[in-house]
């Protein structure tokens, strides 16, 4: 379980990297739109081909480039007892500073438990 601040850290990083990808998409994108048109206006020329390769070679950088902004999203670790005995707690009156104590998960991870956070499915 990583602090708050290294979790800052790896998702400023990590929106850092999407950023930069998206930017390189963009950029594709539009390289690619500019080498059609020129396509386009050139089909009677023998360059076709090369024109061809060239934006084939774009699309597949632009494919791999989208590929690797998916970001990951980080494995669950509290159970579904723990977060079922969260809600007990603060049902029974406890505090979230208690059942931190109690529990030693933290106030953070206390409240996603009680607003039903870790009940939605779509989470690993």
């Amino acid at each position: 379980m990583g602090t708050d601040k290294e979790l800052e850290k790896n998702l400023k990083e990590a929106m850092r990297g999407w950023r930069e990808a998206d930017k390189r998409i963009t950029e594709l994108e539009l390289e690619n739109n500019q080498l059609k048109i020129r396509l386009e206006a050139i089909k009677a020329d023998n360059d076709v081909e090369a024109y061809k390769k060239r934006i084939k070679a774009l699309e597949a950088e632009l494919e791999a480039c989208k590929s690797k902004i998916k970001l990951q999203t980080k494995q669950r670790q509290i159970t579904d007892e723990e977060v079922n005995r969260i809600k007990e707690l603060r049902a029974e009156g406890m505090s979230y500073r208690a059942i931190e104590k109690a529990t030693g998960w933290s106030q953070c991870t206390i409240n996603r438990a009680i607003n039903g956070i870790y009940d939605q499915t779509f989470i690993n």
